[in-house]
């Protein structure tokens, strides 16, 4: 007994600086999604919206429409979009539009949580990816669980997802943006 004493105190700083470094890189994940505004390299995020009817939807959307919407309602001033929509993003609470969803149905996607959700979410980084994506980081169309889903998913675990310009389908992008 005498012996597990020591190790376990040894544990805990290491325990608590793997824990900083992780905050460290989630900002620099939410860095490197807000700065991409360009439509070519728009990442989605992942947020909770409150329409002006009340109702609350967990939706993804790509960063440069959801700027442009931003600007467009005027839902607050757009020159600190970067830090007002991380609060959004990191889910301490929901943005409110002006108007509701429905006038926006191409760009907002609700997430549906469906059967598979629970599967997939359990598996390791590398199992899920290998079993949803080819090895470009193309989405392989599986029709097991719902593109929101993935996407909601790929952001939860910090992976970059976008809609690729050249050929319209869901891509990761493999970028070590943590360096």
């Amino acid at each position: 007994m005498k012996n597990i004493i020591p190790v376990l105190f040894l544990a805990l700083p290491l325990c608590a600086k793997s824990q900083l470094s992780f905050n460290n890189c989630d900002n620099k994940y939410f860095d490197y999604i807000l700065k991409n505004k360009g439509f070519t390299k728009s990442y989605f995020v992942l947020l909770d919206v409150l329409e002006p009817s009340g109702n609350k939807k967990n939706v993804i959307i790509q960063n440069h429409l959801l700027y442009d919407i931003i600007c467009n309602e005027k839902t607050f001033d757009s020159t600190g979009y970067d830090e007002k929509i991380r609060i959004y993003i990191k889910g301490d609470s929901a943005i409110k539009l002006k108007s509701n969803l429905d006038k926006y149905k191409y760009y907002f996607y609700e997430v549906v949580t469906d059967k598979a959700s629970d599967k997939y979410s359990k598996l390791n980084d590398s199992c899920f990816l290998k079993k949803l994506f080819d090895e470009n980081g193309f989405y392989l169309n599986s029709s097991e669980i719902y593109v929101t889903t993935v996407v909601k998913e790929l952001f939860r675990r910090r992976l970059l997802a976008r809609i690729s310009h050249n050929t319209g389908m869901l891509k990761v992008d493999f970028i070590n943006y943590c360096k």
